[in-house]
């Protein structure tokens, strides 16, 4: 079959300034200073934070419900007797919270986006004097787990579980033991660290290195030891099996163990690349992480990993992160934060679709390009009839930025030859990529 040279200004082709991997988006809070140290994101546009003033110790609540702008003020009705430690979302008005105050913890919930709160828990339930709840989790709109250090009555961890929403909490038994002075524990801006889930299982690391688990939303519990032997700075889990654990290092290399038995046992990771150890979530819908940190702990930037955390690439090196919540691989937020002046700065929202990138082997045969080198900076594609039927491209430079972008008709393409017009843009390396709903293509092109 004869084939026709296109170019790719006939298949769509749009030029694109660079791109950002995160966009800051700013929070009005009543103290300026407050950054947001935990997030809860429910969905592309709904998400709830937790932000704290670092001089003060003041806490606020803030919300999105369009992705997009964030309201503060969902805890004001909270006053200012209790301290919040956590917050859980289910949707824009429903959320939970546990706090702290002189009177004991507490588990309050809200059923209209924070105008009021609904205490929960009885004054039995983390009323002791040294007893509050360091989270409060729910994996639905009824089954919930909150869970407090070891308070005397038992030897190991005050933990409760709800089947109602949390209109009555019941204590779990039978929790292995503590050790020690071992506590739940906390990451380096001094907030709990936030516990892994996936499905049904729940994971929160401890003070002393080790991992509480449950496979039955917090029913009954489990406990190992990671041989990390340090407090717990981030977990996460990337299905009910895979997870890892890290101790943070300001400015070094971060202790990592990793499980493949859902926390049973935990190994040494050694790996390249740079791994921040403030903050780590799984990409929901993909075996992967992400990473985040700030420079304040000499971390500042964010990573991924697609294969068990051996191997990192940085997403960026300069946006200060101290909080990280992820929905999608494309989907997500950070909270801000100024290192300068120790002042948040907001939450970044996630920019970017590289961590939607997975190799596909039957795409990446279809694509060939020459010549490369070109001297001229114009390219020949030939796109095999195994081409996909939906096909994005797009081509970025050597910083990753991205500086074309079209979508292929495939059915033209297949018969077809095209055309890559690079001219305009300097000498140098760039990577072509081809998307489907399969995957990813990329072929690295060089311009003399």
């Amino acid at each position: 079959m004869k084939k026709t040279l296109l170019t790719l200004a006939t298949l769509g082709l749009v030029t694109l300034a660079a791109q950002a991997q995160w966009v800051n988006q700013p929070i009005t809070f009543a103290n300026s200073t407050m950054g947001v140290v935990q997030l809860d994101a429910v969905n592309a546009t709904t998400a709830w934070g937790l932000a704290i003033d670092p001089f003060t110790g003041d806490y606020e609540l803030a919300r999105t419900t369009n992705g997009t702008t964030w309201t503060a003020g969902a805890g004001t009705s909270l006053g200012t007797s209790q301290f919040v430690t956590f917050v859980s979302a289910l949707d824009a008005n429903t959320a939970w919270v546990s706090t702290i105050s002189q009177a004991g913890g507490k588990i309050l919930k809200t059923t209209d986006g924070g105008a009021t709160w609904t205490t929960q828990t009885t004054a039995t339930q983390f009323g002791g004097a040294d007893s509050y709840p360091n989270f409060v989790y729910f994996f639905n709109a009824t089954e919930g787990v909150a869970l407090g250090d070891p308070d005397g009555a038992t030897p190991g961890m005050e933990i409760y579980t709800t089947t109602n929403g949390g209109t009555t909490w019941t204590r779990a038994t039978n929790i292995p033991a503590a050790l020690g002075t071992e506590l739940g524990a906390l990451n380096p801006s001094g907030m709990t660290t936030p516990p892994a889930v996936f499905g049904n299982s729940i994971w929160f690391p401890t003070t002393e290195g080790r991992v509480y688990y449950s496979t039955n939303k917090g029913l009954t519990w489990s406990v190992s030891d990671t041989g990390l032997n340090d407090e717990i700075s981030a977990i996460s889990f990337a299905s009910a099996t895979a997870g890892l654990a890290v101790v943070s290092t300001s400015g070094g290399a971060q202790q990592v163990k990793r499980t493949t038995d859902g926390g049973v046992t935990w190994t040494t990771v050694t790996y390249t690349g740079t791994l921040r150890g403030l903050a780590l979530d799984n990409i929901p819908g993909k075996t992967g992480y992400v990473s985040a940190g700030t420079s304040l702990f000499g971390q500042a930037g964010s990573s991924y990993s697609f294969d068990n955390g051996a191997t990192w690439t940085n997403l960026e090196t300069t946006t200060e992160h101290i909080s990280l919540d992820l929905v999608s691989a494309t989907e997500g937020w950070t909270g801000g934060i100024n290192p300068t002046t120790f002042s948040g700065t907001g939450v970044n929202k996630l920019s970017s679709s590289v961590l939607g990138n997975r190799r596909d082997a039957v795409l990446q045969q279809a694509l060939s390009v020459y010549p490369n080198p070109s001297h001229d900076g114009v390219f020949t594609l030939n796109l095999a009839t195994s081409l996909p039927q939906a096909t994005a491209l797009r081509v970025t430079d050597a910083l990753g930025r991205e500086v074309y972008r079209t979508s292929l008709n495939a059915t033209s393409v297949r018969a077809s030859s095209a055309m890559l017009d690079l001219r305009q843009h300097k000498a140098g390396l760039y990577t072509l990529e081809l998307r489907s709903d399969k995957g990813v293509a990329q072929q690295k092109l060089v311009i003399q």
